[in-house]
């Protein structure tokens, strides 16, 4: 296994660890995400084509830091599918009602907004299909996607040692979030992170492509978002 580098904060302690020396608070980093022609299937072939995202900040602690990844693709007039993928054995996923805690579980999350500062989306996903997805500016406030639109199904597969889950958010749907002058197409930018979670699955463990600065775990810090461009 590679070796872990410390992220520290500005008075030198200890807040996280990553296998990428550049690892650092206050970080912002630039994704390269996927712009794929209308009509589009995406098929394994296609998302091997699409470049990744590594959640490969650990903080708050790092006993247990299992490879995961994020891939998105924005289909040219149509809408965005994000697929997230972890090696791991096992994942826990007791939670199988819509709308239940499913970042207790072994779960993978994307969070992303169209404008700083404004609304953004959080989508947090186990390996049983469920999900959670709420719409907000932060963490108090945060109301369900449904008062916009029907929430998008998650398609989760697990396998011998990893496992992925895999949505779709359509054009109108992201229109009906962050403003009918949203589109998708080449050159669209959101602002985002990636998380990989499992607060209670017997190996607690917060991911993160894009570090956050916080004492206690915290995913929703908009103002800890990178980057997310569709080149």
């Amino acid at each position: 296994m590679a070796e872990l580098f410390f992220i520290k904060d500005s008075a030198g302690r200890e807040v996280g660890a990553s296998r990428d020396a550049s690892a650092r608070l206050g970080e912002r980093r630039v994704y390269e995400a996927a712009v794929l022609p209308k009509g589009t299937v995406m098929t394994g072939d296609v998302w091997e084509s699409v470049p990744c995202a590594p959640v490969d900040r650990w903080l708050w602690r790092w006993e247990y830091t299992p490879e995961t990844e994020a891939r998105l693709a924005m289909i040219e007039g149509e809408g965005m599918w994000i697929r997230m993928t972890c090696r791991e054995r096992d994942p826990v996923a007791r939670h199988t009602e819509y709308g239940d805690e499913v970042w207790v579980d072994s779960a993978m999350e994307c969070f992303f907004a169209a404008r700083e500062g404004e609304d953004y989306i959080n989508c947090e996903m186990n390996s049983a299909g469920n999900r959670l997805v709420g719409v907000g500016a932060g963490r108090e406030g945060r109301v369900v996607i449904d008062n916009y639109c029907p929430c998008p199904e998650v398609n989760a597969v697990v396998g011998d040692g990893v496992w992925y889950a895999e949505t779709f958010y359509p054009e109108d749907a992201l229109k009906r979030v962050f403003g009918a002058d949203f589109e998708c197409r080449r050159g669209a930018k959101l602002y985002g992170n990636f998380f990989k979670v499992g607060e209670e699955t017997g190996r607690p463990h917060y991911g993160a492509w894009n570090a956050i600065a916080s004492e206690v775990p915290d995913f929703h810090r908009p103002e800890c978002f990178g980057e997310i461009i569709f080149s």
